[in-house]
């Protein structure tokens, strides 16, 4: 999609407000960044390299959101980053094209298995890479926690050991695509990670939910579905306790 003049002005300033000191600044150009999605890919790109290593921090967070496979090659050269804080923004914009087409998803996952058990990076980066890899199923984890089980960094071995344990969890399983069988069961799992829960994994969750519902509803209950789980989730974010009285709760 060609960039008008006022658009391409406008990602500029955005750009440009990600290296700033100024927190509030920064969060809002990733949120505005985020919104125009790939309206906005080609100038990050074009910039990420001479950047500072904050801007390239912020630009990472907006590639996150964007989920865009064109950004997978600044995302896995970000990984060598000096910066562990752009390292760790890296393996988050990894981690948003798992679900891409077949050879970016599989380029995504070799690059975070690789940094998991990269024995010379630090103990936060290698369990960022390890807590990215958690949706995978088990042909992918099982290997992983293998490996990590002797791990000789004490902190990257428990995380190995926690993602084993978490097998199962029907909260990871939704949002890895594999959703409960009942309404209820889907709004207990999301009760249940309410407030900690990724806005990133919420939205695959809605996603999984409209394709389900797409292939096996009408359209009027497809439609009953998804504003029953964009109702869920947000009253989720809100914090506020999710009902089972509701419709959808039964549905």
């Amino acid at each position: 999609m060609p960039i008008r003049p006022s658009s391409g002005v406008e990602i500029r300033q955005l750009i440009d407000a990600l290296g700033a000191a100024d927190d509030v600044r920064q969060e809002a150009a990733i949120a505005r960044l985020a919104v125009l999605g790939p309206r906005a890919i080609e100038q990050l790109l074009q910039s990420f390299a001479t950047a500072t290593g904050r801007a390239r921090a912020g630009m990472l967070r907006a590639f996150e959101g964007a989920a865009d496979p064109r950004t997978l090659p600044a995302a896995r050269s970000a990984l060598q980053d000096s910066s562990a804080f752009v390292q760790t923004a890296a393996i988050a914009a990894l981690r948003a094209l798992l679900s891409a087409r077949p050879d970016v998803s599989r380029d995504a996952l070799d690059a975070l298995v690789t940094v998991a058990l990269d024995r010379g990076r630090i103990a936060a980066v290698r369990i960022a890479a390890i807590d990215a890899l958690r949706e995978m199923p088990p042909d992918v984890r099982t290997p992983l926690e293998a490996e990590l089980a002797s791990d000789p960094d004490p902190e990257v071995r428990a995380r190995g050991d926690a993602v084993a344990e978490s097998a199962g969890d029907p909260w990871r399983d939704a949002v890895a695509g594999r959703l409960p069988s009942t309404p209820a069961a889907l709004k207990r799992a999301l009760g249940a990670v309410r407030g900690s829960a990724r806005l990133t994994e919420l939205q695959r969750v809605i996603d999984h939910v409209r394709a389900h519902e797409g292939r096996d509803a009408d359209p009027a209950v497809r439609r009953s579905g998804e504003r029953c789980a964009a109702h869920s989730i947000r009253r989720s974010r809100r914090g506020t306790a999710v009902s089972r009285s509701t419709t959808c709760a039964t549905a």
